[in-house]
Order: structure tokens, then C-alpha cells, then sequence
């Protein structure tokens, strides 16, 4: 059997109307990120992306069109929470059973703005 699938680059000096990227967040990928307990039946990671990593982020913000959760092997639960002003915005994913023989991309039914966040700093003295 002979696979013949591939990817085809196109270059050009014009640019596009819009962008795709991808943006990656979670735990380290160490011991020290993910260390589960021995003989543990349950145990919650929770991570948090801190505000510095939005500080590329266009003025105008990132459109949020899908989310991908992965856990390995491990998860059993796994959601992805966006928070403004201390509560809970909306859910870019929730699954209370969440099965890693049947990942998916998770198209969210409305799009979602990520804009910078910025830190004013005031020095007392």
C-alpha cells in the first residue's frame, strides 16, 4: 500500500484578510506539572494562563472558533473556562466524561474575542 497524502505551501507576498494559529495553554509537560499521587482515585489539576501570555495579542483581540482538550491518558473530566471580572464567561469546553479514545475538535457554537491583557503599574513610595 502506497500513501500518497501531503501538504501543498503556496507563498505570496499579498496578505490575507484573516489568520488562523493555533494557541496552546495548560500545565507544564514535567513531573512537576502533572504529578498525580500514587493510588489516588481522584485528583483536579487546574491550571491558569496568566495575562502576560496575551501580551502579543493584537489590540483588536483573537477569534476563538474551536478547542481541542487533551488530558493523555490520565483525564477523566476536563473543561476550559474563559474568565472576565472573576466569573465565568462562557466555556470554550466542558466534558464531565471525557474519554481520550474519542477526542474531537470542539467547534463552539459562538465565537469568542481573546483581547490583551494590560497592567497598570503604580509605584508608591
Amino acid at each position: 500500500c502506497r500513501d500518497s497524502s501531503g501538504l501543498r505551501f503556496y507563498l505570496t507576498s499579498k496578505l490575507r484578510e484573516h489568520d488562523l494559529g493555533y494557541l496552546s495553554f495548560g500545565s507544564a509537560s514535567s513531573a512537576f506539572g502533572i504529578a498525580i499521587p500514587p493510588s489516588t482515585d481522584r485528583f483536579e489539576i487546574n491550571t491558569y494562563c496568566h495575562a502576560n501570555a496575551t501580551k502579543n495579542f493584537p489590540k483588536n483581540g483573537i477569534t476563538v472558533v474551536s478547542s481541542f482538550p487533551h488530558t493523555h491518558l490520565q483525564g477523566k473530566s476536563v473543561s476550559t473556562k474563559l474568565i472576565r471580572n472573576q466569573s465565568v464567561a462562557s466555556y470554550l469546553f466542558n466534558a464531565d466524561a471525557f474519554d481520550f479514545n474519542y477526542q474531537f475538535e470542539n467547534r463552539l457554537p459562538k465565537r469568542i474575542q481573546l483581547y490583551p491583557i494590560y497592567f497598570n503599574f503604580h509605584i508608591i513610595e
